[in-house]
């Protein structure tokens, strides 16, 4: 991997409005997971972006500029951001100063989830987040087939940089050190595992790369289920709708 590509989540952050999304799920009618997903193929290579993660680490607003990027390309609404946005965004949500490298601390998930329901980024708005079994891949795959892509916090090994550089897929064994913790959105999963997108490309996983994550959040929002048009079979919106009222009291 190149020595300037960064990283910038920080360790996973509780969060009074976080909620869990195996409330929500009513396990005998959730459909499985269809065999195979591929909301990232929507949005074109060239169009992703570093989005200023070569330089600070601000992983975690990339993440969600991808996130938001991929729901509206899936349902013909294309939307591009660039650096600049990036880092306007790291700045509102972490009080990043670009006068002062000192300030470039990266960013919470849970703040970056908290920032985007109550005051949207660039428009667009979630009304509440669930956090999910990262242990549990038929539940990530689930979430990433009704929500659209989830949002997951990882680990990123050494061997996993030097695959990265290479042009190759995230195998395990993941050794060679922690490098550091990254902030990323996955958005298909297949026979043979699952792909995210980080610095600006789409990027293969095998089947074992939930067991270096420690977070992951599925996010509720019009971006992606409105316009959908439909209930997801097996979840229990009137209890969904409820808390999130709840949440907005």
């Amino acid at each position: 991997m190149k020595p300037d590509l960064k990283f910038g989540k920080l360790a996973p952050k509780e969060h009074p409005s976080t909620l869990a999304l195996d409330k929500y799920v009513t396990p005998r009618t959730l459909p499985m997971p269809e065999e195979h997903r591929n909301w990232q193929n929507a949005v074109g290579s060239k169009f992703w972006g570093m989005l200023g993660n070569d330089q600070l680490g601000d992983c975690v607003i990339a993440a969600t500029l991808h996130w938001i990027q991929a729901a509206n390309f899936a349902n013909d609404r294309p939307i591009l951001f660039n650096k600049q946005q990036a880092v306007d965004l790291y700045s509102a949500v972490t009080g990043y100063d670009p006068e002062d490298p000192a300030t470039d601390q990266g960013t919470a998930w849970t703040d970056m989830l908290a920032y985007w329901q109550k005051y949207g980024v660039y428009g667009h708005f979630i009304s509440a987040w669930a956090s999910i079994d990262y242990t549990d891949l038929n539940a990530l795959r689930q979430a990433i087939d009704i929500f659209g892509g989830i949002l997951i916090g990882t680990q990123v090994t050494g061997s996993m940089q030097k695959q990265f550089a290479d042009g190759k897929p995230w195998n395990k064994p993941f050794k060679g050190g922690v490098k550091g913790l990254h902030g990323i959105p996955w958005l298909g999963y297949g026979r043979e595992g699952q792909t995210c997108i980080t610095w600006g490309q789409a990027q293969p996983m095998d089947l074992t790369a939930n067991s270096i994550c420690d977070e992951a959040y599925a996010v509720v929002t019009e971006d992606f289920l409105d316009a959908a048009q439909k209930t997801p079979l097996g979840i229990n919106a009137e209890q969904l709708a409820a808390d999130i009222k709840a949440l907005q009291v």
